[in-house]
């Protein structure tokens, strides 16, 4: 009798894909915990230890899943690829069986072998320095590079791996621009500047690589999950 696997995983949601290629997208989420790079900006935080009250049996995540309203399905964290490999694997092939289209979010400290997982989309999101090393030399042709731009990364560099659409993104205050207030406060203005500056230099950035695109996380900028 095959031993059932079990992942860490902090929530399940359905909302809409405010990033990248996809964006405008209604989804179920699957936010995996447990994530080894900890970066300073993280906008999830809470998901970056694995806690034994998130551990889930795949089962009981697919009903879960299936108990949501979307049959397109985003897995990520956290940092899926930090999960058990076959458990990850079992649980996209039982998506793929119910007919559900199936992407992940991924850092890029770890190879992901598209096809063998199932996977319909992979987006990559560097987080540092360590992330995406090499690259395109581990892997094949992956969908979407969505690099979160501090203004300093070489571009050029990040060109010659393998992906299709390449997305830079602004690395946003973690204030929310609408914390529920309706009257605009002096704190308001602050968070706004940092936007603002947040989305010139990615702007400015484009401007000379025109191989990339903005990818605004839409659902940051209305307050949304």
């Amino acid at each position: 009798m095959t031993a059932m696997r079990h992942m860490f995983v902090y929530e399940v949601f359905d909302s809409v894909q405010g990033e990248g290629f996809w964006t405008g997208q209604p989804a179920v989420f699957v936010r995996f915990s447990g994530c080894s790079v900890c970066c300073e900006f993280c906008d999830t935080p809470h998901a970056q230890k694995q806690l034994p009250e998130h551990m889930m049996s795949v089962s009981d995540l697919i009903r879960q899943i299936h108990g949501c309203n979307f049959d397109f399905v985003v897995l990520t964290g956290g940092e899926p690829m930090e999960q058990d490999y076959g458990a990850l694997c079992e649980l996209i092939d039982m998506l793929k069986r119910a007919g559900k289209f199936v992407t992940m979010e991924t850092n890029g400290m770890h190879v992901v072998r598209k096809k063998e997982m199932r996977l319909d989309w992979v987006t990559v999101s560097p987080k540092s320095n360590r992330c995406c090393c090499g690259f395109g030399d581990r892997v094949t042709q992956l969908d979407e590079l969505k690099l979160l731009y501090d203004g300093n990364q070489d571009l050029d560099a990040y060109e010659k791996m393998s992906f299709t659409h390449l997305y830079l993104q602004p690395i946003l205050p973690k204030e929310s621009l609408l914390p529920g207030a309706i009257a605009i406060t002096q704190e308001h203005w602050e968070i706004m500047e940092k936007y603002y500056y947040a989305f010139r230099s990615v702007l400015f950035a484009i401007l000379k690589h025109p191989k990339w695109r903005v990818s605004f996380q839409a659902h940051k900028l209305i307050g949304w999950r």
